[in-house]
């Protein structure tokens, strides 16, 4: 799996990598399209990246599910209890420091040019309700549904592990995970009359994707000789469908198109995790173009709030581009642009504050790749 160490911690070359391509994958969706009198074959290119990215945030859901979740199976695997308190005193280190420098400089910005600040957008954005009601930004609505199951997922298992004692007591993950997803899916469909931002946004209809990456965790750390046979017997297959489950969003229209604000979110967690399946154990050649998508990948969080600001400074909404500044300026300018402010901000502000974070509080989950040997399953076990 290609680990990479930085200090105590080693992580997934393969997981950077997939949150890489879903960061880029969100940065054409929010870039402005090549005029097609400019270059026909950009034109169409860009529409096409355009019209589906946005479905870099549900790779993003699908991993971010995998990845929190196995931070808390380890925890269990490894001292037989979860502490709510200590998972959720070292996310906010990785999450908060970033996202509220952020909204403090979109205040201290919008001050400066006479812009107003309502408080209710304001309030909605540090509560974390920005996915329900009008928020200052309209890219962090994704904040925070991960914020709402970073306190779900835990509770739900600690109060599992209280309720009862097993060497497997979170079996009903499996069957828990298929009402979220028959549930998610029922009410998507129900508000299908309503347009596509009332189901593609509220926490309570977009939570099956995490819950399928907790799902294939699940299955990962506790059958884990099972899960790799499985993965490396049908690696290719798994891929392919799972790189099909993407196609319809780049061929119809997110806003006009039912199907895909409804039935298409289930098939796209679908993909999401088979991706992540077929992945998740592949070894990757030592190359230069591996280390650079998967330090990308590393600081996509940092990316994915800075692009949007810079995505507006540099007149991002605007029809036309100003003299000497043409579309190619423009799409230089912000995908390198949007990079390159991650990195520093995430050089800055999101790996201090892990840094601090790392000599305050100490993990208490065994690195992705240092899981305890797999027990041999008897027959009948899955």
């Amino acid at each position: 799996m290609n680990p990479i160490k930085k200090g105590d911690m080693t992580r997934s070359r393969v997981l950077d990598i997939l949150r890489a391509l879903a960061v880029f994958l969100v940065l054409g969706r929010h870039m402005d399209v090549c005029p097609q009198d400019l270059n026909r074959s950009l034109y169409q290119l860009t529409t096409i990246w355009n019209r589906g990215g946005w479905v870099g945030v549900d790779l993003f859901f699908v991993l971010s599910g995998f990845l929190i979740s196995g931070l808390l199976f380890r925890e269990h695997q490894k001292f037989g209890t979860i502490s709510f308190k200590n998972f959720f005193i070292r996310r906010g280190f990785k999450i908060y420091p970033s996202f509220y420098v952020l909204i403090l400089v979109t205040v201290i910005v919008r001050l400066r040019r006479g812009s107003p600040v309502p408080f209710g957008d304001f309030a909605h954005e540090i509560l974390f309700l920005q996915n329900y009601f009008v928020s200052l930004w309209g890219h962090t609505w994704s904040l925070a549904v991960e914020e709402h199951f970073y306190i779900m997922l835990p509770l739900a298992l600690v109060v599992c592990l209280r309720l009862k004692r097993s060497d497997q007591p979170f079996r009903w993950v499996p069957i828990v995970f298929i009402a979220i997803a028959i549930t998610c899916l029922g009410l998507r469909v129900y508000r299908a009359s309503a347009n596509y931002e009332s189901t593609l946004f509220p926490t309570h209809l977009r939570i099956d994707s995490l819950f399928a990456g907790v799902v294939i965790s699940y299955f990962y750390h506790y059958y884990a000789v099972n899960f790799a046979q499985f993965a490396r017997r049908y690696r290719w297959w798994l891929l392919a469908l799972g790189v099909i489950c993407f196609i319809p969003t780049f061929v119809f229209q997110l806003e006009r198109t039912p199907f895909i604000y409804t039935y298409e979110l289930s098939i796209l967690w679908v993909g999401g995790g088979l991706v992540l399946v077929s992945l998740i154990n592949a070894t990757l050649p030592e190359k230069w173009p591996t280390r650079v998508l998967s330090f990308v990948g590393s600081r996509s969080y940092s990316i994915y709030l800075w692009h949007i600001p810079l995505a507006w400074a540099l007149g991002f909404q605007k029809a036309h581009y100003i003299r000497g500044f043409n579309w190619y300026s423009y799409a230089g300018l912000f995908l390198t642009g949007s990079v390159l402010l991650g990195i520093f901000m995430a050089s800055l502000i999101e790996y201090p504050a892990l840094q601090l974070r790392d000599r305050l509080v100490s993990s208490r989950s065994q690195p992705l790749n240092l899981l305890p040997a797999p027990r041999k399953l008897a027959q009948g076990d899955i």
